[in-house]
């Protein structure tokens, strides 16, 4: 004899299967989620710099630019392989408008720390005006100032802090 089911016991089984497929959608985002931002972290780790953010600061009339390190890398190869006739160029390009192209850019060269490891991106944080940029020169050990009119690095004023700056 086949036992009937209710149309409380209907319910029931339709609902814990929603909360399963629920349950499942929302552990394979999450499992999805872990191995995008590892694979970025490799990406990362493979690069001798990466930009973090950048911003115009309208009071100080400058376009600020601050630049995580690799650890692996001293300062100097960062520079020498970092700030390229291109990237000045690409910068100029980026930052420049016809209201605001006199200025100067600021490079800050920042090295990571366990308060701001290598491979953190401003995503993370979702850095808006109440951002506290401190923590950005905190930990820069070089500042590369590119004065408008310049072309290469040389035309630029390096300035070394910190007690890991060469």
């Amino acid at each position: 004899m086949k036992k009937e089911i209710t149309a409380e016991q209907k319910i029931r089984r339709i609902c814990i299967t929603i909360l399963l497929l629920a349950l499942i959608i929302c552990i394979a985002h999450v499992g999805i989620k872990h191995i995008a931002q590892a694979k970025r972290q490799q990406e990362l780790s493979e690069l001798d710099s990466y930009e973090v953010y950048s911003t115009f600061v309208s009071t100080k009339n400058v376009y600020r630019v601050f630049v995580m390190c690799n650890p692996e890398y001293t300062i100097s190869d960062i520079i020498a392989l970092k700030i390229t006739d291109e990237y000045i160029e690409s910068l100029k390009l980026k930052s420049y408008t016809t209201e605001r192209s006199d200025m100067p850019i600021i490079i800050y060269l920042m090295m990571p720390s366990d308060e701001l490891p290598y491979g953190w991106e401003k995503s993370e944080l979702n850095i808006s005006c109440n951002f506290d940029h401190s923590v950005f020169h905190r930990h820069t050990m070089c500042r590369i100032t590119i004065p408008y009119g310049a072309v290469s690095v040389d035309d630029c004023t390096i300035e070394y802090h910190g007690q890991n700056a060469e």
